[in-house]
């Protein structure tokens, strides 16, 4: 952090924003590696400059205008783990926050994404499956019989 309340980050991120309504410049604010620090200030800035940076990455996300840069940006600010980090505002940040939050999400292909996630969770639930029964099948070889009682 720049400041000690985080005023030089909000404000860099506010600029970013500003500048990001342009798309023109969309490209070079990408190509300049600001997608990872705006993604980072969401996820560990002070309430103002989550709210900016949130602000930003939606612009960033908005340009319809030219389909492939637009991709592109997309995909960098999902690579850079934009989807988590702006899900985490919708919940804990600011009403600020929270609102240019869930509007960056619509921008974003959530589809994809929640696709991978669910297709690893399978995955993931498959493999704790096999360990789960493997540890059963274990434990009941280990154990003597019970006794029953009498009654």
């Amino acid at each position: 952090r720049l400041g000690p309340d985080g005023a030089n980050e909000e404000q860099a991120a506010r600029e970013l924003a500003n500048f990001a309504l342009c798309d023109t410049i969309q490209e070079a604010i990408a190509d300049a590696g600001a997608i990872p620090p705006l993604v980072e200030l969401v996820s560990n800035g002070a309430a103002g400059g989550q709210d900016e940076a949130a602000r930003a990455l939606l612009n960033l996300a908005s340009n319809d205008a030219n389909i492939a840069l637009n991709a592109s940006i997309r995909a960098a600010i999902v690579a850079a783990g934009g989807i988590e980090v702006l899900v985490a505002l919708v919940m804990n940040g600011s009403d600020g926050g929270k609102l240019y939050a869930g509007w960056a999400l619509e921008k974003l292909p959530l589809a994809e994404r929640f696709s991978r996630l669910q297709s690893e969770n399978a995955s993931l639930k498959r493999r704790l499956d096999r360990v789960i029964a493997a540890a059963q099948v274990s434990d009941s070889e280990e154990q003597p019989p019970q006794k029953r009682a009498r009654g």
